[in-house]
């Protein structure tokens, strides 16, 4: 999976779980156009015990540690 496409269900599932997060680091500059190479995706979220269950259902072992 590439890391635009990662990031696109992380954002999609942090939405549909209503949890609240933002993007930082090197893809967050390159969304802002900032054109750099980067292999990595730094999220922050504020993810409440609630919402771990969804986490793990959308994001299963082993094709994902959570």
């Amino acid at each position: 999976m590439k890391e635009r496409d990662l990031l696109k269900k992380v954002v999609d599932t942090f939405d549909k779980l209503s949890i609240r997060y933002f993007v930082t680091g090197g893809m967050a500059a390159i969304a802002y156009g900032e054109p750099r190479y980067t292999s990595d995706i730094d999220v922050l979220a504020d993810i409440p015990l609630e919402a771990i269950p969804g986490l793990i259902s959308e994001f299963p072992f082993p094709e994902y540690y959570v």
